[in-house]
């Protein structure tokens, strides 16, 4: 199963529309993802899930496992590397 670290520095943490937004991007992608932070691991398909990790800047691991487990994993880092300017 592929996974990559990314340095998540949004100062609000995911809450609730970075967290649709990587929920989305997983959705349009053939592969089961995940994301692992330090309280704890969700999948990216359960809002609820992804905001109960109360995730804050810092490291967090994103897994994904499926035909399209690379693709899933770039357009997620994409959204992390632009720091979900969508959603300041």
């Amino acid at each position: 199963m592929p996974s990559i670290v990314v340095n998540f520095t949004h100062e609000a943490g995911i809450h609730c529309r970075p967290a649709a937004m990587l929920i989305q991007i997983a959705k349009n992608h053939n592969a089961k993802c995940t994301i692992t932070a330090a309280n704890g691991q969700a999948p990216l398909t359960d809002i609820f899930a992804v905001m109960s990790l109360a995730i804050e800047p810092g490291k967090v691991i994103l897994d994904a496992e499926g035909p399209e487990a690379e693709l899933a994993l770039t357009a997620l880092k994409a959204a992390f590397d632009s720091n979900f300017d969508d959603f300041s």
